[in-house]
């Protein structure tokens, strides 16, 4: 009978994320020790703060700045690692 009763709406949280909660808790460790190193990447991560959904723009491409700040995957792109201006590890 799951079906007889209307849906319920649970209103979203997106600062609940498990990529939300990281980026809020070491964006002053990382402007702190240098690891932002340009200014996109400085914007990306505010705008992403600032609204929290995974879903907007903003949360791709914080999903995108996650991805090639991960060493394996630039190590396995060296054309990556070229136009990021990294020397693969």
């Amino acid at each position: 009978m799951e079906a007889d009763r209307p849906a319920i709406y649970r209103p979203r949280r997106p600062r609940a994320s498990p990529l939300w909660q990281c980026v809020n808790r070491h964006l002053p460790e990382l402007r702190a020790s240098g690891r932002v190193r340009r200014a996109v990447e400085e914007n990306v991560r505010e705008r992403f703060l600032e609204c929290g959904d995974l879903h907007c723009k903003c949360g791709a491409q914080m999903r995108v700045i996650a991805l090639i700040e991960d060493p394996a995957v630039i190590e396995r792109n060296p054309l990556l690692a070229r136009l990021l201006g990294a020397a693969p590890r």
